[in-house]
């Protein structure tokens, strides 16, 4: 809603001239309402229980626009790699919007009860989180839709970058999924 406050125009146009493009991001496309995946893609499943039986649904051709922008973004590990890379060194970006990136304010992360003493220190800066890892701190965003779970991140100096996507079988929830752990465990060099 920002992009096209500020643009005047719709968010899809302003992703693909300003970061698409530029970036010869092949892979990576708005598709509105398109349910299709153009290109060679994991199918997504969920799983879904009736009359007390548990059925795996495929929901590959959902709607990416049921998140609207949080997940109408379709891309490709390469293109997330590139698009990282470019964000995080400062290719992307002016030098003082790429330093918001990293700046996370000192103030405590909400975690939705009325005890303040049970907050953490918040993680997030412009856009990205810092997450420490077995004493690796590493820059990035996860996220989900239907069927699948994302995320990419990065050492500040980019030296280690991980990009995965994995079929959750259940969408949200309040923790992050064990097979993501675990692949950030991995490119963490733990375990």
């Amino acid at each position: 809603m920002v992009i096209e406050q500020v643009t005047g125009r719709p968010y899809g146009e302003s992703i693909r001239d300003g970061i698409i493009r530029p970036l010869r991001l092949s892979g990576t496309t708005v598709p509105g309402a398109d349910t299709r995946i153009h290109g060679p893609h994991a199918r997504a499943y969920e799983a879904v229980t009736v009359d007390g039986r548990t059925k795996h649904i495929d929901v590959t051709k959902a709607n990416p626009t049921f998140q609207w922008a949080a997940a109408e973004i379709v891309s490709t590990a390469p293109d997330l790699d590139r698009f990282l890379v470019a964000l995080m060194s400062g290719e992307l970006l002016p030098p003082a919007q790429t330093a918001e990136l990293f700046a996370v304010p000192d103030v405590a992360a909400h975690d939705g009860d009325d005890d303040p003493a049970n907050d953490v220190p918040a993680h997030f800066g412009g856009g990205i989180g810092r997450f420490a890892v077995a004493g690796v701190e590493f820059w990035g965003k996860t996220g989900d839709r239907p069927g699948f779970a994302s995320g990419v991140g990065a050492v500040r100096d980019l030296s280690r970058r991980l990009v995965y996507s994995l079929n959750t079988l259940h969408m949200g929830g309040d923790e992050q999924p064990e097979t993501a752990r675990r692949i950030i465990a991995a490119a963490s060099g733990v375990g």
